[in-house]
């Protein structure tokens, strides 16, 4: 599940020995989702899961392993407890440490640390897809990879760009997280605004200031469905489809183009794509296009983690 963009970035790369691996809060969602995408990669051979790290006590019935070799549970939080020195990415999954003074003792020199979220205090932050491109093995450190609802904006609005976007508004509907009572998932709907995808001007200058974001969590046990209603510069056409599908031919693999026949939850289930829009969903009036983009936001966007750290290690030369 490495999809033909990947490897066209990466021109046949095969590293020379397998990427060494660390996962802070490997037993949280994103962490346990990564593993399970790394599991079902045609390049997993490449890597190896040094260790994994977390402060809860590990309740899994058998040893931690990856491909049949045991893993290291280290049951602690703070970068000194954690043999960083024998990694070369360190995967930060506890959503903590956005401020530098907290992430940088986990990013000694020689270890990449990935984030799997958005931080301005990151050296860089990068979507597969969009601007990995920008990846400078001497300058960056520590990169952020974007959440799973800005990976799946930006894929889909990277298509539309060059018409111009002048201002965003959204509505996601995302399944149970972490920090939601599980005893609520029967009943429970989680409402307000979603500060963090004012972030998308970071990728887009064109719309700072100009993002209305909605967020809901549902009673849901996965996926999420963002939709979106643009506003462009020039006048719209029905060139908004074939842009769309023209930029899923190209980035196969991170956008996936389906018709309202698709069953969304079946979609979403094991969906490795960091966006599904529903091309039935697009419509066009004048200025204005909307939108709906489907994602599974544990399991399709732990794949980009993988994505960025194969990428990124072959502009290192592992």
């Amino acid at each position: 599940m490495t999809g033909t963009y990947l490897a066209n970035r990466i021109s046949g790369y095969k590293p020379s020995r397998p990427i060494k691996v660390g996962i802070v809060g490997g037993l949280g969602v994103i962490g346990k989702a990564s593993r399970a995408a790394l599991s079902q990669r045609a390049d997993k051979a490449g890597f190896e899961i040094r260790f994994i790290s977390d402060i809860l006590p590990c309740t899994e019935n058998s040893p931690l392993q990856f491909e049949g070799k045991p893993v290291e549970y280290i049951n602690a939080a703070d970068a000194a407890s954690l043999p960083l020195a024998e990694v070369d990415f360190v995967i930060d999954c506890t959503n903590a440490h956005k401020q530098r003074e907290d992430f940088e003792p986990f990013a000694p020199e020689g270890v990449k640390l990935i984030f799997p979220s958005f931080s301005a205090q990151m050296d860089a932050n990068l979507v597969m897809g969009f601007n990995e491109g920008l990846f400078d093995p001497a300058q960056h450190q520590t990169v952020g990879i974007g959440s799973c609802s800005i990976n799946a904006v930006v894929t889909a609005l990277d298509a539309v760009k060059n018409l111009g976007l002048k201002s965003l508004s959204l509505h996601i509907l995302h399944c149970v997280d972490s920090d939601q009572e599980l005893a609520d998932l029967a009943s429970s709907f989680h409402t307000g605004a979603s500060g963090s995808l004012a972030n998308l001007s970071y990728f887009f200058p064109s719309l700072k200031d100009n993002i209305l974001a909605r967020h809901t969590r549902i009673p849901a046990l996965t996926g999420m469905q963002v939709d979106c209603v643009v506003e462009l510069e020039a006048p719209c056409t029905k060139g908004v489809r074939r842009l769309l599908e023209a930029a899923a031919e190209e980035k196969e693999g991170l956008l996936r183009i389906v018709g309202k026949a698709n069953n969304h939850s079946r979609i979403c289930l094991d969906a490795p794509e960091s966006a599904i829009v529903n091309i039935d969903s697009v419509e066009t009036a004048r200025r204005l296009t909307s939108l709906t983009i489907w994602q599974n936001p544990h399991f399709g966007f732990s794949h980009r983690i993988w994505d960025m750290i194969i990428y990124m290690a072959s502009r290192m030369h592992i």
